[in-house]
């Protein structure tokens, strides 16, 4: 009978079981590949042709409110008033009054017609000279309104002219000569046509 000696040594075709060791631990830093981007509070770059156009348009309203609100637009001497939009102004010894178209007598009945329409056509032209160069300046040449401006500015054209020709020819012109405020809104109005054809229209049209 056999019986097996539990003492024997191991085969070495079976060697004992060895448990593996455990892995090291990971201290790697975590990833963030997968954060969320952290939020950006820089404004984007107005495009230059937008912020030129802006304020060209803008000088050109100030430039003509100066013009349409004085009253040199004739003037009688050098120190004696002027004619303007809003009326007539008298200095006398440093001391000045200012009268209105629909208060002067014996004024041809055209005179405050020509003079109303051309202050009202110039101040429509002027709010909406402030619009456009507000949206050019944010960069909103989406919002600009053409539409609107350049019939305001055909108007303002037309009023003004109409009340320098009611005052620079015939008996009205005895005595008075023109003065810088005729000179200035003119300039104003000119500027504005061109501001608006050839720096704003193209930047509409293109969608910029």
């Amino acid at each position: 009978m056999y019986t097996t000696n539990n003492n024997a040594p191991h085969s070495p075709t079976n060697p004992p079981y060895i448990p593996a060791p455990p892995p090291p631990p990971n201290f790697a830093e975590p990833s963030h590949a997968a954060a969320e981007p952290l939020p950006s509070f820089v404004t984007p770059a107005i495009d230059p042709r937008l912020r030129n156009a802006g304020i060209a348009i803008l000088v050109s309203a100030l430039v003509l409110l100066i013009g349409a609100l004085t009253k040199s637009w004739f003037v009688a001497g050098a120190k004696e008033g002027g004619l303007g939009l809003l009326g007539l102004e008298a200095c006398r010894r440093g001391v000045c009054h200012s009268v209105s178209w629909f208060d002067v007598p014996r004024v041809p009945s055209e005179l405050p017609i020509f003079a109303t329409t051309a202050l009202i056509a110039c101040a429509a032209t002027v709010v909406m000279m402030v619009h456009t160069g507000a949206m050019l300046l944010q960069g909103r040449a989406e919002a600009v309104r053409l539409r609107y401006l350049a019939p305001a500015l055909g108007c303002a054209v037309l009023g003004s002219a109409a009340f320098v020709s009611s005052l620079a020819f015939g008996d009205a012109a005895r005595g008075i000569t023109l003065g810088w405020s005729t000179v200035v809104t003119f300039a104003g109005l000119l500027a504005t046509g061109i501001t608006t054809l050839v720096m704003i229209r193209p930047l509409t049209h293109t969608g910029v």
